[in-house]
Order: structure tokens, then C-alpha cells, then sequence
């Protein structure tokens, strides 16, 4: 029998992606990617538990991921920029948190659901006064209509939030990134976005939202960001 924090991947999409159990309803299972922004749901008969030694092998690898983005070069005597990161996924914001910390970057974290942030994001900045906000979590596509938000399962929360910031705010006074697995890229940038996931609606790391974040904080204000140096750090 399956429970609720089981480690599991899905027979039917050949085990692509290990995910944490956080419901089961019926006979229907309520799934978190283990290391991937994605949110899905599945048939119970449709998944297996997942081995220890693949969780050790994704933490390893995620150590080593780690490891590269502290080597990141950053300008001497150069002020980083605040980072105020919202996200919907408690363990993934504690280890943003401490890769933050251990990079030396001013950084508040916010656990928060994706559909509360429009709610409460003036109010936050209102009191932070952050450079850069992230505002992430999970997201999944349902693959029937890209254009067609409604078939994005938190996309247009985070639409809703940056339009509301940048009603306020603009693009050079606050660095927004915005999305998780899946998400619409394109409707994200229009909103208002400086950067945004996913632009072949893909899987992205449970780190990826903190890359741009700490690239976009150790990038002097008169440089532009180097997307080169980006994407090889998401890859």
C-alpha cells in the first residue's frame, strides 16, 4: 500500500521523474516532483516506490550542481541585490534559503501557496523593499492547448502577481522571475516578467528559480545579465 510521503515514479512515462506522495484521494494520488517543480496527479496502479539508492544518486548529483553555482565569478566591491523568494514548496525554499546564505546574498524566504501570493505581494515588498523577487513553487501543462492558461495548473497565479508588481513596479526597479515546471513562458514574460520557466514547457530543477536569482544579485546594476552564463548554469 502507498502513503503519503512515499517516494514514487509513474510506470506509464517510464519513471522520468521521481515524485513525493502528499495526498492520496480514493484511489488517485496527488504527486511532487523530488527534485523537479512539477505537481501531478496518477492512478495508484500506475506507480512504483522508488529505491533508496536512486534518492541518494539525485542528492549526489545535486550536491555537485551546487558546488558549480558557488563557483560562479562575481564583481569585487559590487552590492548584490535583495532577493525575496516566494515559493509554494517548503523544502525547496530551505534549501534555496541556505544556498543564499552560503553565497552571502540577502535573502528573505516566503512559504506561501501559489493562488495566496497576488494576495500578499505588495504588502511584502511594502515591507522588504527587494531587488529581486522569485516566485515560484509547482506547475504542470495538461498538453491540451498551449496558448490556453487554463490548461496550466498554476500559471496564471503568477501572472496575476506580476502583473499586480509591475502595476507598481518596473522592470529596473524590480528583477522578477516567475514559473516552475511546465509553466507558459511566453504569457509569464508578457505579464511583466524579467525571466520566466518553461520555454519548452520541461521539467525544471528545484534550484533553478535560485540561479536566476543569485545571477541577476551578483550582476552589477549597469551589466546585463549574461544569458549564456545562465543557461549553462540551469543545464
Amino acid at each position: 500500500m502507498f502513503k503519503k510521503n512515499d517516494f514514487v515514479s509513474r510506470i506509464s512515462y517510464n519513471h522520468d521523474v521521481v515524485f513525493k506522495i502528499i495526498d492520496i484521494q480514493n484511489d488517485i494520488a496527488i504527486l511532487e516532483g523530488y527534485d523537479k517543480r512539477l505537481i501531478a496527479t496518477s492512478k495508484l496502479e500506475d506507480l512504483v516506490v522508488v529505491e533508496g539508492s536512486k534518492i541518494s544518486e539525485i542528492e549526489e548529483a545535486s550536491r555537485i550542481r551546487i558546488k558549480g553555482i558557488k563557483k560562479v565569478p562575481r564583481a569585487k566591491l559590487h552590492m548584490t541585490g535583495k532577493i525575496l523568494h516566494i515559493d509554494a514548496d517548503k523544502d525547496y525554499l530551505n534549501k534555496c534559503l541556505k544556498l543564499y546564505e552560503e553565497l552571502s546574498l540577502p535573502a528573505y524566504g516566503v512559504y506561501m501557496n501559489e493562488k495566496d501570493i497576488k494576495i500578499h505581494i505588495l504588502d511584502l515588498i511594502d515591507q522588504l523593499d527587494p531587488d529581486i523577487i522569485i516566485l515560484t513553487g509547482h506547475d504542470s501543462y495538461n498538453k491540451k492547448g498551449i496558448k490556453e492558461l487554463q490548461n496550466y495548473r498554476n500559471t496564471l497565479d503568477y501572472i496575476d502577481a506580476v502583473k499586480l508588481i509591475r502595476k507598481h513596479y518596473s522592470k529596473d526597479h524590480i528583477f522578477i522571475f516567475a514559473g516552475a515546471c511546465q509553466s507558459n513562458f511566453e504569457a509569464l514574460m508578457a505579464s511583466g516578467a524579467n525571466f520566466a520557466s518553461s520555454p519548452k514547457r520541461v521539467n525544471i530543477d528545484a534550484y533553478d528559480p535560485a540561479i536566476i536569482a543569485i545571477k541577476a544579485a551578483i550582476t552589477p546594476f549597469n551589466e546585463i545579465i549574461n544569458l549564456d552564463e545562465v543557461v549553462d548554469l540551469l543545464e
